[in-house]
């Protein structure tokens, strides 16, 4: 279920790509609360990809409410949020989506890290934007040197966005 859900998330967000293939592992110690969760956290996933930004929101809610440490139905809520515009919204469910992961799980972890450098950089927050992308880098570089490349790009290209200079009182 959770390998469905971030191959759906994956494929939906429209980040890099990376060959950091995550592990084949169901989880057979897993209460019937966690399967619960997971399971909405998929739906949730499937909204998404479909653009149901508000049912992958509502699915997402459902997941965190049966279990808040849900790591992917906190990064799809965040996806879902940044594409509604809420991207200071989007970026504090990604940083819950980034902590809950396992720390075992480089490639669950590369994914929220590569959403809250995208965040920032549509935001025009360069200088944060060029951090998180640095924190992706180090995590995919020894195996998708594309990804990594991509990053790069996005640090060398951030430009703050323009904004017209205040007019002059006469």
């Amino acid at each position: 279920m959770r390998f469905l859900a971030a191959v759906i998330v994956v494929l939906a967000s429209g980040a890099a790509r990376a060959e950091l293939a995550p592990g084949h592992v169901v989880n057979a110690k897993a209460s019937k609360t966690e399967r619960e969760a997971a399971r909405a956290a998929s739906e949730a996933g499937q909204a998404l990809v479909q653009n149901d930004f508000n049912g992958a929101i509502s699915a997402a809610d459902r997941a965190i409410a049966v279990d808040s440490k849900q790591p992917w139905a906190h990064y799809v809520r965040a996806e879902a949020l940044v594409r509604l515009g809420r991207l200071d919204d989007g970026l504090a469910e990604l940083r819950l989506a980034e902590h809950d992961f396992p720390a075992d799980e480089r490639w669950s972890k590369s994914i929220a890290v590569w959403g809250r450098a995208n965040a920032f950089y549509q935001l025009g927050r360069c200088a944060d934007a060029k951090t998180a992308f640095a924190e992706y880098i180090a995590l995919v570089k020894g195996d998708d040197k594309e990804a990594a490349d991509l990053a790069q790009t996005r640090i060398d290209g951030c430009k703050v966005p323009w904004v017209a200079p205040a007019a002059k009182a006469p």
